[in-house]
């Protein structure tokens, strides 16, 4: 009967927790992984890595903050990237964030290190108060001078773990 009991409180607490709506981080410490596609030379590359970064709310329902991604794009050759963004968004719904973002880092490949600035869009749901899932669209242009002729893009799509 104990067992009963203990089930029964057990499933209670568990509903009620599944019945809160999750909401999206504004602030904190947050990592992830991200995975998606890059096009490079003339093929599409697999694109992943992690994510570092920490937001705050300077007002309601905004989000502003720094984050550090680094991974690589594999195809036809590995190339490795690492990248510091910032972003600015807009909390559009409680679970859901729209993002815009900016940022320069490079892209090595061979001994050659290509400089990048990135500018995208993306937007985050939240699954529960601690996880949220995100995709965005990138694109780099290369910092040297500023040729968009040899610009590429990805598409990302990423876990995201509060810490905080």
């Amino acid at each position: 009967m104990k067992k009963l009991a203990l089930a029964c409180v057990f499933a209670a607490l568990s509903g009620q927790a599944f019945a809160q709506e999750a909401r999206v981080q504004t602030e904190g410490i947050y990592a992830g992984l991200y995975t998606g596609a890059a096009p490079t030379s003339g093929n599409v590359g697999y694109a992943g890595g992690l994510m570092i970064g920490a937001r705050t709310s300077p007002a309601e329902n905004t989000v502003v903050g720094l984050e550090l991604q680094g991974g690589g794009v594999a195809s036809d050759q590995i190339q490795g990237e690492t990248f510091a963004i910032a972003h600015g968004g807009a909390v559009i719904a409680g679970n859901t964030l729209a993002l815009a973002e900016v940022g320069y880092g490079a892209r090595y490949s061979e001994g050659e290190t290509d400089k990048k600035f990135l500018v995208g869009l993306g937007g985050e749901l939240a699954v529960n108060d601690r996880v949220s899932l995100r995709g965005e669209a990138q694109f780099l242009g290369d910092t040297d001078d500023f040729d968009f002729q040899s610009s590429t893009g990805r598409l990302n799509f990423g876990v995201l773990g509060r810490l905080n």
